[in-house]
């Protein structure tokens, strides 16, 4: 009886080790400020800096300078085609976003959890007031894009709409959006973006899931993703009690949700950027 005990214990540990190292050997040590996270990559979903820079730069151009582009997240065959140049059209991804002024500092997750109705409350307002914005940092996008490439992508955001939170944890709190996208070359689609502010080791970060939208089964799948990504994240660096006795008060304002929207939103134009975005002219 013992021995049996024994070998269900050694398979239980073994499965769980197994998984540990799985999990561990598709994340990446990310830096945030002086700090540093264990990052696993969305699952089946490959990292684009290293293989796609010129994406990320072209990605980083659209986003207003509060927030830093950490790392984008494709398909593999999809990361394939923009290592090599090739046009290609991302039809759900994942990006990883920071905003500057929380990067390396110790934020606290009480603090979080108290403002957590709040930000909630204040999302829909924000949303509606960040138009003027969005066009602006638009146009600032494209017209890098013009000049990493001569051509003017012209992508435009419409009809946005905020679909409300989905999610509240203690530490994090998931809302999902919904927006049109139009290009030069006439395409258009309709984008849903789950979108989530998450403490990780108390540390901020904007993480978003998008999908094309066609029905409701992408908006679940964008809820899903981001959700998942989340726990996975949180699971690979868990809360350190000496950190979170030294955590800051006072990022959870207008300004952090307005950054985290704008960066759901300004994120979902560049699912198309790939597709103006080749090799670099010899």
């Amino acid at each position: 009886m013992i021995q049996r005990l024994s070998r269900k214990m050694f398979g239980a540990l073994f499965g769980a080790a197994l998984a540990l190292l799985c999990t561990l050997a598709s994340a990446a040590v990310l830096q945030f400020g002086t700090r540093s996270l264990q990052v696993p990559d969305p699952d089946g979903y490959a990292p684009l800096s290293g293989v796609a820079p010129r994406y990320i730069s072209a990605a980083q151009a659209y986003l207003p300078s509060t927030n830093r582009l950490v790392e984008a997240y494709a398909t593999p065959d999809q990361a394939k085609e923009l290592e090599q140049g090739r046009p290609a059209v991302l039809t759900r991804y994942f990006q990883l976003q920071a905003p500057r002024r929380a990067e390396g500092t110790i934020v606290s997750e009480t603090e979080f959890s108290e403002a957590s109705k709040e930000i909630e409350g204040e999302l829909e307002k924000t949303m509606r007031n960040s138009k003027e914005l969005a066009d602006k940092l638009t146009e600032q996008g494209n017209a890098e894009m013009k000049r990493m490439t001569t051509t003017d992508p012209k992508i435009a955001l419409n009809g946005t709409e905020y679909l409300g939170a989905f999610r509240r944890e203690p530490w994090g709190l998931f809302f999902t959006i919904r927006s049109g996208v139009s290009a030069a070359d006439g395409s258009h689609q309709t984008l849903a973006c789950g979108g989530a502010l998450v403490l990780v080791n108390y540390q901020l970060l904007f993480m978003y899931a998008y999908a094309q939208y066609h029905d409701e089964s992408d908006r679940r799948w964008v809820e899903q993703a981001v959700s998942s990504w989340a726990d996975a994240t949180r699971a690979a660096n868990p809360n350190d009690p000496a950190l979170g006795a030294k955590a800051s008060r006072g990022f959870f304002g207008g300004g952090v949700l307005r950054t985290a929207l704008i960066g759901a939103l300004i994120g979902g134009l560049v699912g198309l950027i790939g597709s103006v975005l080749r090799k670099r002219k010899q």
